[in-house]
């Protein structure tokens, strides 16, 4: 019999609450004035609502959202998240880790940790402490923190010796359990190029940690799309999976908001046999779809190399070139290409694809017609 865990992350709840001066001093005055500016248009509460009827409908055993819930740390968007988290599940139901955004700004002071507690905290356990283990069905969930203030203009995430420390400890002691091991945290493994201002600033030290010990999954979010990365463990590869906004709206250059639902079965080895189904908006507004179906066990390695390859910049330029023979759909063109090397496992963002599509219609290997920022209703085609 089948467990099945929904992941998702980043809802960035809204509206923006009132704010007094006084709590818009540094960092927080500039994401404030960004949501009121053009964030408010992304992140939908409409959008986030047909997320979540989705996921109940599909009626998971448990559901995981990996962080982000507040845009700029006020303690007015804690209380209001509280409220959503109380929606989406009981704190039984529901495992939670932070996201750069709980911890916006020193302000903040750790209210994640006070509001949200006993959806972070681990089996018998009475404080909230990072790493958290909970045990549901045959998964072992472990949650780590990665929400620390940055400077403006900065994303970073952190995880710290402290945590490392326990995540070793705690990875070692659940090996004999014969769970299936599953991290949960905001930021990814790897960052996508041109994140450099937004990435894990000890990511080489917790991948050391995981390749060591062995994981099942991996599940995160920060980056706001697709995303599927493969590291080398003690026993076989592992997957690090993340998603895109669960209140992303349709159109513009951001990925529409989606959310994953992984099924996990004992195989007769002793293994697991993982089944990811991807779910959200396909990239129209006419409703909530099956996106992607994979199992996730026992992937080969695609060029005999450890980890997921970063696509050559020549492969690139012919994939799109190739696939734009007549006049398709930006939109089109740039997701065609991230489900391809998906399924290849190779690193690739949409925001590439696109920076990419920009320099072949400027050298003239392309034309477009419509505006190129809106990537739903713009066409390119081969030049001919």
């Amino acid at each position: 019999m089948s467990f099945t865990l929904a992941h998702l992350s980043d809802p960035h709840l809204g509206p923006m609450p009132p704010a007094r001066i006084a709590e818009l001093l540094g960092k927080r005055a500039i994401g404030y004035a960004n949501w009121k500016r053009r964030r408010h248009a992304i992140h939908r509460r409409d959008v986030l609502a047909q997320i979540l009827a989705d996921i109940h409908a599909q009626r998971p055993d448990h559901i995981a959202v990996t962080g982000d819930l507040v845009n700029v740390a006020l303690p007015a968007e804690f209380t209001q998240a509280r409220t959503w988290l109380e929606g989406v599940g009981s704190p039984q139901d529901v495992s939670l880790v932070p996201g750069n955004h709980d911890a916006y700004s020193r302000a903040a002071g750790g209210q994640f940790a006070l509001s949200w507690a006993d959806y972070m905290r681990g089996d018998g356990e009475t404080a909230v402490r990072f790493p958290y283990l909970r045990r549901r069905g045959p998964f072992a969930l472990i949650g780590l923190t990665t929400a620390v203030p940055s400077a403006p203009f900065m994303a970073t995430g952190r995880i710290g010796h402290t945590q490392l420390a326990g995540l070793d400890e705690m990875l070692a002691r659940v090996q004999s359990e014969q769970l299936c091991r599953v991290v949960l945290i905001h930021h990814p493994l790897r960052s996508a190029r041109g994140r450099w201002s937004a990435r894990l600033t000890d990511a080489a030290a917790l991948v050391d940690v995981l390749k060591r010990h062995g994981v099942d999954l991996v599940l995160h979010g920060h980056d706001h799309r697709h995303a599927t990365v493969w590291f080398e463990g003690p026993r076989g590869r592992f997957a690090s999976i993340g998603v895109p906004s669960a209140s992303a709206s349709v159109g513009g250059h951001h990925q529409p908001a989606a959310y994953q639902l992984i099924s996990v079965e004992r195989e007769g080895d002793g293994g697991w046999s993982i089944t990811r189904r991807v779910r959200g908006f396909g990239g129209n507004a006419e409703g909530i779809l099956e996106l992607k179906r994979e199992i996730l066990t026992g992937a080969p390695a695609t060029d005999g190399k450890k980890d997921s390859p970063v696509l050559p910049q020549a492969q690139l330029d012919q994939m799109i070139i190739s696939t734009a023979k007549d006049w398709k759909k930006t939109a089109f063109i740039i997701g065609k290409i991230l489900h391809e090397c998906e399924d290849r496992h190779v690193s690739i963002t949409s925001e590439e694809i696109f920076s990419r599509i920009l320099s072949l219609r400027e050298g003239g290997s392309l034309e477009s017609q419509g505006d190129l920022s809106n990537w739903r209703d713009s066409e390119v085609r081969l030049k001919t």
